[in-house]
């Protein structure tokens, strides 16, 4: 039996350091899309920030699977807003309203449902579709 990695926050803490904004809600987000992955089989190996990849406003990540790199990103909201949308409405029209995108991506494709977003990422790492 293989055991996968348990990703932590305070570990994954250190990608978004000297990043105050990220750094409250980069980790939270990240382990809970890395758990989520590790449920479907994926095993991810290493996390890196693509900082060149970021705006103002979201989360750029280059997770290493065996299949190859996955490109994510995520807004730089609190976890909640992403896992249950509908709950956030107002949240998320104020976000709008001085953001540009409330998106989630994963591999440049646009998603706005976490469980659909780890679903395709899973999917590709499994396929080598990266």
């Amino acid at each position: 039996m293989t055991m996968r990695r348990q990703w932590t926050a305070e570990e994954l803490g250190d990608t978004f350091d000297g990043d105050e904004e990220r750094d409250q809600v980069g980790p939270r987000i990240l382990v809970a899309f890395l758990s989520d992955l590790g449920a479907k089989g994926v095993e991810v190996r290493d996390v890196e920030r693509e900082v060149d990849a970021e705006g103002e406003e979201n989360i750029a990540l280059e997770l290493s699977v065996a299949s190859g790199t996955l490109h994510v990103q995520f807004p730089g909201v609190p976890l909640e807003w992403l896992q249950r949308r509908a709950d956030h409405e107002n949240d998320w029209r104020t976000w709008r309203a001085s953001n540009y995108s409330d998106a989630m991506y994963v591999q440049g494709y646009e998603y706005f449902d976490w469980d659909e977003a780890v679903q395709v990422a899973a999917e590709r790492a499994a396929s080598g579709d990266l």
